[in-house]
């Protein structure tokens, strides 16, 4: 996990930075306890990389907002290079989890995934659903969910002639915001392939 830099070649170094770079672009450090809150746009926002969360602080942050996993789990290996950097990871197919924001702190109207795209046998046709839902209390008990946003993103390179595994990042611009102090829910389904890597996440304002 703390691998420096010197020991990385430079395309991955710069996928690192760039990474890093969109999470300091949208200014969403929430793991951060300095920081300012009412300055934060985000309710919660992480990334994995040297300097950013490890293994113990993905596990508290999904144990803190699962309502359901299956058959995903934080990966802290480097035995077989930079693809298994730490991460959140799916293990078989069909592999699932949902996580749940309850009372939230700020209006949210962007959702951001750091995923690894790479290559080879163990990635092939790797693709994750993530599905952002408003959730509301009925009368009477219980919850209905609304679908605000849905995308599919791949975590194998389609040129099959690329050899490194970048960090890249894809937002979602909700269809409606999600307000202070409403829930929100996002569910994960690995649609095909056994594997695909998350490795963070942003929940914004803008």
């Amino acid at each position: 996990y703390e691998l420096a830099r010197e020991s990385v070649t430079a395309e991955f170094a710069n996928a690192i930075d760039t990474a890093h770079q969109s999470f300091i672009d949208r200014n969403c450090t929430s793991f951060d306890k300095q920081s300012d809150e009412n300055m934060n746009p985000c309710i919660e926002a992480w990334i994995s990389s040297p300097g950013g969360y490890g293994p113990g602080e993905i596990n508290a942050f999904i144990n803190s907002h699962k309502t359901d996993v299956k058959d995903w789990i934080t990966e802290n290996q480097m035995g077989e290079g930079w693809s298994n950097k730490v991460g959140f990871i799916a293990t078989k197919a069909d592999a699932s989890f949902t996580l749940r924001f309850n009372d939230i702190a700020k209006d949210i109207r962007v959702v951001t995934i750091y995923f690894i795209r790479s290559y080879g046998e163990k990635w092939k046709d790797s693709r994750a659903k993530f599905t952002i839902s408003r959730v509301q209390e009925k009368e009477g008990g219980g919850t209905s969910a609304f679908v605000v946003s849905e995308d599919v993103i791949s975590g194998i390179h389609d040129d099959v002639t690329h050899t490194h595994s970048p960090t890249l990042d894809q937002s979602m611009v909700l269809s409606e915001t999600i307000l202070k102090g409403e829930s929100i829910e996002m569910k994960v389904d690995l649609v095909s392939g056994s594997h695909f890597k998350i490795m963070g996440m942003m929940l914004c304002e803008k």
